[in-house]
């Protein structure tokens, strides 16, 4: 990668905002009875801590009474039911059952279909790499870009992405890469990248990568669209605004190796009800920046405990010493 972005040179041509994004998503949950139940999540917000603030009460809800320690109506703990959720049974993973949501009336029509191109490249890819083990086979991930619109509660037409399966409500991290990815495919849409960024691979080799599950024909597929998944941050934002900004590209990769060695509970090393903080009254993070904190000097407030998660991710996901794994070489052999 070059030391100038390509990005840097844009100008007011790459910059920020905020649209009205989200997911729906479909999920199992079984009680003490075993009995499975499909249930439907659809959550929106202008940013992502909105939408997995929303997410986090409705499986607290689910998973959680209330139990009064007092005689105060505040005086009360939350204590687990006998539900539980099961995001691995394909009755939740079929086509359409999850779909990323943004407002995309910033752009028309014909930009809509380039935009969901943009999006199988940019967040398909990485959604291969970081959905080890259960993301089923198969072109369900396929949008048409003429039944791609959504009616959000304002009545305006967001536009719904099918190609992530619900892997990201295993942790509000995961919620958050994917969720701003998806925006961030958006945005280098409206600044005028996306026939750049579609030049960058062949679109067979993509396809290949999210009908397949293979995570070596997605990792060399990231690696040459870094500078899009990788972005420069532009004036009038910050970093946080974007799940893997430059300088981020190693916490990346090293994500991907640490779920791909070993699941996603022991590199978060929490299970379900612990990830979403459900017995907290309050919720202690509400994201990929809040749970494992950002790089020094980067205006982030991180504290011993974001310190330590993230140390214990580079540790995880650091290359074993074997020929052909550092980060920096390329891609394990992909057709």
């Amino acid at each position: 990668m070059s030391d100038e972005h390509p990005l840097r040179s844009s100008g007011d041509r790459w910059q920020f905002s905020q649209p009205n994004l989200g997911y729906e998503a479909k999920y199992v949950s079984v009680d003490k009875k075993g009995k499975r139940d499909v249930r439907f999540l659809r959550e929106l917000s202008t940013c992502r801590e909105g939408v997995i603030s929303r997410t986090r009460k409705e499986f607290q809800e689910l998973l959680c009474v209330q139990k009064s320690n007092g005689t105060k109506a505040w005086n009360f703990d939350f204590e687990q039911t006998a539900t539980v959720i099961d995001l691995a049974d394909p009755a939740a993973k079929g086509a359409g059952d999850t779909k990323l949501l943004v407002n995309a009336s910033m752009l028309n029509k014909k930009q809509h279909a380039q935009f969901l191109e943009v999006s199988d490249y940019i967040v398909g890819n990485v959604c291969v790499l970081l959905n080890p083990g259960d993301r089923p086979e198969g072109e369900w991930w396929r949008t048409d870009p003429n039944n791609c619109l959504v009616p959000d509660a304002a009545g305006k037409n967001c536009v719904g992405w099918n190609g992530s399966d619900n892997f990201f409500l295993h942790h509000p991290a995961l919620a958050s890469i994917v969720t701003g990815l998806y925006r961030q495919a958006l945005l280098l849409t409206k600044a005028g990248y996306g026939e750049e960024i579609l030049a960058t691979v062949d679109r067979e080799k993509v396809d290949k990568a999210l009908t397949t599950g293979s995570w070596r024909q997605a990792l060399a597929n990231c690696k040459k669209l870094r500078n899009w998944i990788e972005v420069y941050t532009p004036g009038g934002s910050y970093t946080v605004n974007f799940p893997f900004p430059e300088g981020y590209w190693l916490r990346f990769m090293r994500l991907h190796q640490a779920l791909r060695r070993h699941g996603y509970q022991e590199v978060f090393d929490q299970d379900f009800l612990a990830s979403w903080n459900l017995l907290s009254k309050n919720s202690n993070w509400s994201g990929m920046y809040s749970f494992w904190g950002s790089k020094k000097g980067d205006g982030g407030s991180d504290n011993r405990d974001q310190s330590a998660r993230r140390q214990r991710l580079m540790k995880l996901g650091k290359p074993r010493e074997r020929k052909g794994t550092s980060e920096g070489k390329p891609a394990p052999a992909a057709s």
